[in-house]
């Protein structure tokens, strides 16, 4: 009895890892980048439904009085893009900030917490136009 239940056990956890890995490296799944315990930023690099390609958008998540933001640049330091929750109370996330960019562009993220302009670096990521 157990040796029949020893492979439906092993193809049990392999089908649930083929879906858990299919879903992490889905097109339609956004890239969040922590900032630091206040917020994150989401880099979304295809259409998905009603999200935007090549689009970045940042939320405030901690109630602290601190703003996030979020940079998008080249590798080679050209700034494409910036979104920040300036102004707004914590659990506000800013619109999808867009536009195309040549397929395979690498870029970098970098979140940023603070208040009154004051900017403290909390983050990075790469990830690919």
């Amino acid at each position: 009895m157990s040796t029949h239940r020893k492979p439906r056990a092993v193809l049990t956890a392999v089908a649930g890892f083929a879906l858990v890995l299919g879903t992490a490296t889905s097109a339609s799944a956004a890239t969040q980048i922590p900032a630091d315990g206040t917020g994150y930023a989401y880099w979304q690099s295809d259409p998905s439904g009603s999200t935007p390609g090549d689009a970045l958008r940042v939320c405030d998540t901690k109630a602290d009085g601190y703003a996030v933001r979020a940079v998008l640049t080249t590798y080679s330091g050209g700034s494409y893009r910036e979104v920040s929750t300036s102004g707004h109370a914590a659990g506000y996330c800013s619109p999808w900030k867009t536009g195309d960019l040549p397929e395979g562009t690498k870029l970098v993220i970098t979140t940023h917490y603070g208040s009154s302009g004051n900017w403290v670096a909390a983050d990075m990521d790469f990830v690919t136009a």
